[in-house]
């Protein structure tokens, strides 16, 4: 495990901290930003038992050919990604995710116990212009984008096939204001709707910054990251009224170009490093 205290500190006392605050100062309604990471691996299809809460991955059971989690009625691979809906099981499989997971059950401790509103947007991978290029830990797309201006490799973990549900920036602020809008709290999944391949996403931005970028099917993993994520948003346009109006191509476009303005350190290979440190990539 990786900076355990760290993440702790900052995502709950750091929660607490707001929520103290917030009730002090008489406010009505809070909106809490989670995460999918809450779920751990969410929702799959197996072939033989149908869908499942896909348990933590264990590495031992991956093959070159199939890193998708293992069915645990049956014991098989599992087939198929699904959406994950906010009724399902949440069973992180990292130290963030169990973050995010204490600041959801803070929240719904103090709205059982006190005047304030505390609606928790789950949100899935989020990116957009403003998103921080020099820190290696806060998205793939700003790892790819420098490797990509500097002509380097971009590594995919595993087989290139992790499944990630990206959401444009502008859509989750606008999620923001309508669940501050509610007269009452909401929990609600944030994203798309749909997946993206990592191997697609490599391919993607080396195309968008005119690279000579080539990719490196890596065969080796971050431990606790997650297969796949793909949200079930029908909560979200329900209660909220709300749906993605940004495609991922476009908002890829839009990202793209803004970083393409920005200077950057590329810290990649010095993050590597921490994590191979740390036990985490292997």
């Amino acid at each position: 495990m990786y900076e355990i205290r760290r993440y702790m500190d900052v995502n709950v006392t750091g929660t607490a901290t707001i929520i103290e605050a917030a009730i002090q100062a008489g406010i009505e309604q809070l909106v809490l930003t989670s995460s999918r990471a809450v779920y751990g691996e969410g929702t799959w299809g197996c072939v033989k038992c149908g869908p499942v809460h896909a348990p933590a991955r264990r590495y031992s059971h991956a093959t070159p050919d199939n890193w998708n989690p293992i069915c645990p009625k049956c014991g098989e691979h599992l087939s198929e990604l699904l959406p994950t809906a906010e009724t399902e099981s949440l069973e992180p499989t990292s130290i963030y995710g169990l973050s995010k997971l204490a600041q959801e059950q803070m929240a719904r401790v103090v709205e059982n116990s006190s005047s304030l509103r505390c609606s928790i947007l789950r949100l899935f991978n989020v990116y957009g212009p403003g998103q921080a290029l020099n820190n290696p830990y806060t998205g793939v797309l700003g790892v790819f984008i420098n490797r990509a201006r500097l002509g380097e490799t971009l590594d995919l973990y595993e087989d290139g096939n992790i499944l990630r549900d990206f959401v444009h920036v502008e859509d989750v602020n606008d999620a923001v204001v309508r669940a501050l809008d509610k007269q009452q709290s909401v929990i609600a999944n944030i994203g798309s709707g749909t997946t993206v391949s990592i191997s697609e996403l490599a391919q993607a931005i080396i195309t968008a910054c005119s690279s000579r970028s080539g990719t490196r099917i890596t065969g080796k993993t971050r431990r606790g990251d997650v297969r796949g994520g793909l949200a079930d948003i029908h909560i979200a346009r329900q209660l909220l009224n709300w749906q993605p109006k940004i495609n991922f191509e476009d908002g890829l476009k839009d990202y793209v170009a803004w970083a393409l303005e920005q200077t950057f350190e590329d810290r990649y290979e010095l993050s590597l490093e921490e994590l191979r440190k740390a036990g985490i990539y292997a």
